[in-house]
């Protein structure tokens, strides 16, 4: 049940219960405990337990799986290749193997063996059809569309599979540009899983409240100056599907610099801050007790993250996009970093966040399902990033994703000339980068850059409508 919801911290607490009654059949639990411990970032953790049991079970099926998403997380995608690979041998018509074999060849961008993989484990189990659609490509199976429809339309099967070919059905009726029946399904698709998501917009206007009062001109003028790190940080933030993917892809592509992608040290450092304070007072109040010793050990804290994932490349790019709400906290902690600000039509936006089945945990993309939520966060977003602008003491590279389209080149050597790195032709062939992408920009980033996401909102504008009323006419007047 708590892995169910997303709980893998308590889920670990429970397996660790069982252990300690000694079952007769211990490794179910071990298997298990060792995907929680990856699902919560427990590497180190989750290796040891994964290893233990390998040296005792080396022909352990499921095990290895679990090894070979580990391999993943860890980065080693060609050893996690080579194992699923070796299990297919051996189970060449297991419907999970493939389907975690095409992920990982998703992943690495790998698009057409991927999607053989889910086609194949498609013919087991017809789940694997949702898969199919993320490698750009349409399900070969003539009946394809009838399997899913049975799945997305059965109101006797689970909220998750329902929704998972819900939008798939919506993402397969917009490329065949039946735009009212991918209407249907989105809005299926989104109901199911608002029903599950645990998001509060009010919650998130008074963060934006806290972060507008705490960070103030003031406070920056008042800060003691900290010494710089070697190494520069470039931040990549903006609402999620405004062109960050693009952004790091491009960036990245350059010999000069890294993309960690969406890490989650600002994250993890706003959260431990009344802990490292000694206070009572949340994030952000408790900023106003930073000395200047805790912000230099905190800079000090995220290069070490940092470095864990990259230690030789001069600019490191994280792209968290919602980072936004911690530029405070970055430019308090980290002076010497870049910040990179995407933004798009927030209409194009919003409907690139709802044809997304984003499976929120904790709620943390839980706007995503309902049009009104979305609104409500791109009006909160749009009121921070303009306070930002107004107080940050460092400049913010403010990259228009409808410009990027139109002008890649031109965008790109500003784009560069504000990180502070010459000019490589590398860039304009980004698509061609050999990295892991694992964001739902996955297949756009292996391909040159397109146009078709300009105004794409018009085709879905009565879907929309009641995100487009509740938008302030603020974010709305430089679109229109």
């Amino acid at each position: 049940l708590l892995v169910a919801r997303s709980r893998h911290v308590f889920a670990i607490k429970k397996y660790e219960e069982i252990e300690e009654l000694e079952p007769e059949d211990p490794l179910p639990i071990a298997v298990a405990k060792a995907t929680a411990l990856i699902e919560v970032g427990q590497l180190d953790e989750a290796q040891v337990l994964v290893d233990d049991w390998l040296e005792r079970e080396p022909e352990h099926n499921p095990l290895r799986i679990v090894k070979s998403h580990l391999l993943c997380e860890q980065g080693n995608y060609g050893e996690s290749e080579a194992l699923l690979r070796e299990l297919i041998v051996t189970y060449p018509g297991n419907a999970n193997l493939l389907t975690n074999l095409g992920q990982t060849l998703l992943w690495i961008g790998k698009l057409d063996e991927a999607a053989e993989c889910f086609e194949r484990a498609a013919e087991v189990n017809p789940m694997a059809l949702a898969q199919v659609l993320k490698t750009r490509r349409l399900p070969s199976d003539p009946g394809a569309v009838g399997k899913m429809e049975k799945i997305a339309d059965n109101r006797f099967l689970a909220r998750g599979p329902r929704a998972t070919m819900s939008f798939a059905l919506a993402e397969l009726h917009d490329k065949n540009k039946a735009y009212d029946k991918a209407s249907e399904y989105l809005s299926l698709g989104n109901s199911l899983m608002d029903a599950e998501a645990n998001y509060d917009p009010d919650t998130f206007t008074r963060r934006v409240d806290a972060l507008i009062d705490v960070f103030s001109e003031d406070y920056f003028d008042r800060l003691e100056p900290i010494r710089r790190g070697d190494r520069t940080p470039v931040f990549v933030v903006g609402m999620p599907r405004s062109g960050t993917t693009l952004t790091e892809q491009i960036l990245c592509s350059h010999p000069d610099v890294f993309g960690a992608g969406e890490l989650e040290l600002m994250t993890v450092l706003s959260r431990i801050m009344p802990q490292v304070l000694k206070t009572r007072q949340a994030f952000p109040r408790c900023m106003n007790n930073m000395t200047a010793a805790l912000r230099e050990e905190a800079a000090r804290y995220y290069l070490y993250g940092i470095k864990q994932h990259d230690a030789t490349s001069p600019f490191v790019v994280d792209k968290m996009p919602h980072n936004f709400t911690n530029l405070g906290l970055i430019a308090a902690t980290l002076p010497g970093a870049k910040i990179i600000h995407v933004y798009r039509d927030p209409r194009d936006n919003a409907l690139s966040n709802f044809q997304q089945n984003f499976k929120a945990r904790d709620g943390g993309m839980g706007y995503a399902f309902d049009l009104v939520k979305i609104a409500r966060q791109i009006n909160d977003y749009h009121r921070v990033m303009q306070h930002w602008r107004q107080v940050l003491p460092m400049p913010i590279f403010e990259l228009c994703y409808e410009q990027l389209v139109e002008d890649q080149e031109g965008l790109t050597r500003e784009l560069l000339q504000f990180i502070g790195v010459d000019w490589s032709d590398s860039v304009t062939e980004f698509h061609k980068t050999e990295r892991a992408v694992r964001t739902a920009s996955v297949s756009q980033v292996r391909q040159p850059i397109y146009k078709s996401s300009k105004q794409k909102w018009r085709n879905y504008e009565e879907l929309l409508q009641p995100l487009i009323d509740a938008l302030d006419e603020e974010v709305l007047r430089p679109w229109n």
